[in-house]
């Protein structure tokens, strides 16, 4: 689902060498719950003590997401 999440949103998400450098951006993330598969570690969360997958959004301080 990942890469097909990132192919998607490739023209609309800038990566971060497209960042400007002359801007403030505030980065926060969260975790989305999924379910839970022992046989995927990589879905486990040991701050959250759960499944899920972690996502961040960066906006300028404006609230214009970047």
């Amino acid at each position: 689902m990942t890469p097909l999440l990132a192919q998607a949103l490739r023209s609309v998400v800038p990566t971060a060498e497209e960042l400007r450098a002359d801007r403030q951006y505030i980065i926060d993330g969260t975790l989305l719950p999924c379910w839970s598969w022992t046989a995927v570690p990589g879905l486990w969360s040991g701050k959250h003590r759960t499944t899920g997958v972690v996502v961040q959004v960066a906006a300028t301080l404006e609230g214009q997401l970047s």
